[in-house]
């Protein structure tokens, strides 16, 4: 990984020292409009997946509704107290960042000096706020697909959302497994063996009718996610069963949940985009 982030690195490098500022702004330019192409059929794609019940269901039941609101949602501004990450203050603090560092970039000083008068600078600085939006639209539409891939109480969807679930959990446990010295490769394969089992029970209670009602009901379960949680689903006691140190099959869970939660999202994407557009993202 390392090896191949060295070399897109060193082409980018290239291509900046050989031909300089205008090179880059060309192909700063080419990438613009290979990406409108590339967000518009995500977008597309998205919206044909799903349809507007499915979306509807999946990210508004987060927050609660009428008197039972969780603090969670998603769209409700007066509704989220209980949101740690991307919360208001997220908010507040980027608004002023968007307008500290208006111009102030020094990544874009070559564009804030090319123009040949102040209204070509001024339209510039239009057109490049309007193609940041659809950037932002199109990830913020991509993050929805995801979200409704993994919530969703729509039959079509429920068992393959559960069984990636449970294959990314397999593979981020058994990445710090891995790493391990002390952990023997029986002890992996047992590991992966009962955590596939408990897998294969999930996708099939989600397909249950009224499981995932069920699960948004729960109390104490403010989210409203349907989640094959590692610590809820039992695997830290999967790893002391197989002989691994309690104490170190906590941290494993702790820490694997954290890169569970940033990889959902890919993980999502991966299986519910066709090939090509998948190789778009890359």
């Amino acid at each position: 990984m390392g090896l191949l982030m060295a070399i897109f690195l060193s082409v980018a490098l290239l291509i900046v020292l050989t031909g300089g500022q205008l090179t880059t702004m060309i192909t700063d330019c080419c990438q613009g409009v290979f990406g409108y192409i590339g967000y518009t059929a995500m977008v597309i794609t998205i919206c044909v997946l799903f349809s507007h019940d499915e979306i509807r269901e999946a990210v508004l039941v987060r927050g609660g509704e009428g008197a039972n609101l969780t603090g969670y949602s998603y769209f409700n501004p007066f509704n989220i107290d209980k949101i740690e990450n991307f919360n208001l203050l997220y908010m507040i603090i980027a608004v002023f960042a968007m307008i500290y560092n208006r111009n102030a970039w020094l990544g874009s000083q070559g564009y804030l000096a090319a123009a040949v008068n102040p209204h070509e600078q001024k339209m510039a600085g239009v057109l490049g706020s309007w193609r940041a939006g659809f950037t932002y639209l199109a990830a913020m539409l991509l993050a929805i697909g995801a979200f409704v891939f993994i919530n969703t109480s729509s039959i079509r969807w429920t068992e393959r959302a559960a069984l990636s679930q449970a294959d990314l959990n397999i593979r981020v446990v058994e990445d710090f497994l891995l790493r391990d010295g002390d952990v023997t490769g029986e002890q992996i394969t047992q590991v992966k063996e009962e955590m596939e089992q408990v897998g294969y029970v999930f996708a099939a209670e989600v397909q249950k009718p009224g499981f995932i009602e069920g699960i948004r009901n729960e109390p104490g379960n403010g989210k409203h996610e349907v989640s094959y949680d590692l610590k809820r689903h039992g695997v830290e006691e999967i790893m002391t069963s197989a002989g691994i140190d309690a104490e170190k099959a906590a941290a494993i869970v702790r820490s694997a949940g954290t890169i569970r939660t940033q990889m959902l999202v890919p993980m999502a994407l991966r299986e519910i985009m066709p090939v090509g557009l998948t190789g778009i993202l890359c």
